[in-house]
């Protein structure tokens, strides 16, 4: 049931601003369509706009791409203006009649997630919280990346993870890594970031069936049902060789080398960390060469090119007497014979490394890489439903937790059917629903429905010549979503 609007605007604010720039009144709204629901999908919408004159897009303050917009509404029955929905404008475009201009297109994307979108991390994690703390990881990439999207509706999960990021987008990584783990729900409400767990959810209100008018569909889908899954992750390391002791140190050139023999049982080392501690007056870089073996002693210690692999830092990259991680390129070591490390300097002046004073042998830890991957059954799923097989591979997995956080929170949400329903929105509250609210179903009983519900998705239309509102809902049963 379209329900009629008493007023409605469009606030128009530019990068910055906490006021609205510009304020688009209801008689200059042609049409309004927006399309919302939770997790992984941006909210999508348009404005169509009267635009006699230039008016919103002529010399003054006009609409331009990545404005935050805001649309509110007043309901018949509402005593004031209502938040509907918070966007961020892409590239209008000018409607022309002959060289008038007489319309403004608008589309948009929601506010928050399109933020996310456009930014990228570069960070390391290494047992940290999920969220709602300082040290947390989606509190730590919005204040660093995305600090105008809000952290109020942020739920505390002191569930742990390990993530190494390097230039993927935040919303990729809240939608594919952060939100699975911690069994959460995602949306927007305004500028903030909705981030609970399901099990936390608590219902806004109740919903029956006379919040809504006409036929009420009631189904679901099993398109998404798996109940055996497999993750075929990235690329984890673990020691294969390591001599773990530090008392002294010896100094390297370019000319004055440690050499020692590495008994690794692998074919490729993918790292290898060396205790390092830099001259802070020496501008020399620090190598580690690998070379074969020939009867006891590496080929040709003074001749590069007869490196398997080596690897530059500069001394900017040395670790302050500590372990500092060469990463290798890839190579192939010959099979039953250890390879010689070779440490040196490209300078002169060179830096001191640890070293054992016993033996003589520096201090280093060799690591050999290795695929990680993981298979997850659910039995009591595969009993109801019969076996259903889902194989994932995401290489930004790259640890043993990391696939099986991913098969656990998989199987979570896909062991079982989806249950919806789907119908258009007759009262105020009903209207006033948005994604990532939850109800109470009441008088239900018909069809066997109760318990906590989730509006997954709601399409909302208006047209300004009417003044009408329409707004279509999905519900989803939160046990199965």
């Amino acid at each position: 049931m379209s329900r009629t609007i008493a007023d409605a605007e469009l606030q128009v604010f530019k990068t910055g601003s906490d006021s609205a720039d510009l304020v688009v009144p209801n008689d200059d709204l042609e049409s309004v369509e927006i399309s919302s629901r939770i997790q992984d999908a941006k909210d999508k919408g348009s404005f169509e706009i009267h635009n006699i004159g230039a008016k919103y897009s002529g010399d003054g303050v006009e609409i331009t791409s990545g404005d935050k917009l805001l649309f509110r509404t007043q309901l018949d029955g509402e005593s004031s203006l209502t938040d509907q929905w918070t966007a961020a404008a892409r590239m209008p475009e000018v409607l022309l009649q002959g060289a008038r201009q007489f319309g403004l297109s608008v589309p948009a994307t929601d506010f928050v997630f399109t933020v996310l979108s456009w930014r990228q991390a570069y960070d390391t994690f290494d047992d940290d919280p999920i969220s709602g703390s300082s040290d947390a990881i989606l509190d730590t990439l919005l204040a660093d990346e995305a600090p105008e999207v809000g952290t109020s509706q942020i739920a505390t999960i002191d569930e742990t993870t390990n993530m190494v990021l390097n230039g993927r987008y935040i919303l990729d990584i809240l939608t594919q890594d952060l939100a699975p783990i911690a069994d959460a729900i995602i949306a927007q409400d305004g500028e903030d970031l909705i981030f609970e767990p399901i099990a936390q959810l608590r219902p806004k209100h109740t919903l029956e069936p006379t919040d809504f008018q006409g036929e009420i569909t009631v189904g679901g889908s099993d398109d998404d049902l798996a109940n055996l899954v497999r993750i075929d992750g990235g690329t984890d390391h673990a020691s294969d060789a390591e001599q773990p002791t530090q008392d002294a140190y010896q100094r390297v050139t370019e000319s004055d080398r440690i050499v020692v023999q590495i008994p690794t049982r692998k074919s490729e080392i993918a790292r290898i960390n060396v205790h390092t501690n830099p001259d802070l007056a020496s501008s020399d870089g620090i190598t580690v060469r690998l070379q074969a073996d020939r009867d006891g002693s590496p080929v040709a210690v003074d001749d590069q090119q007869s490196d398997i692999v080596r690897k530059t830092l500069t001394v900017d990259f040395l670790a302050d007497d500590n372990l500092t991680e060469f990463i290798l390129p890839g190579h192939s070591l010959a099979p039953s014979e250890y390879p010689w490390l070779i440490i040196e300097s490209d300078g002169s002046t060179g830096h001191e490394i640890g070293i054992d004073s016993s033996s003589g042998e520096p201090r280093y830890r060799a690591e050999y890489p290795y695929p990680v991957l993981t298979r997850a059954p659910d039995s009591d799923s595969q009993q109801e439903y019969r076996r259903r097989d889902h194989r994932i591979k995401d290489e930004s997995l790259n640890t043993e937790t990391a696939v099986r956080d991913k098969a656990r929170s998989y199987l979570r949400h896909n062991a079982d059917p989806e249950r919806t329903i789907s119908g258009q929105a007759k009262s105020i509250r009903a209207h006033n629903l948005h994604p990532g609210e939850a109800v109470d179903l009441r008088g239900w009983g018909d069809v066997g429905l109760s318990g906590t519900w989730i509006c997954l998705e709601r399409s909302l239309g208006y047209d300004g010549s009417s003044n009408r509102l329409t707004t279509e809902l999905t519900l989803q049963d939160t046990t199965t979503l």
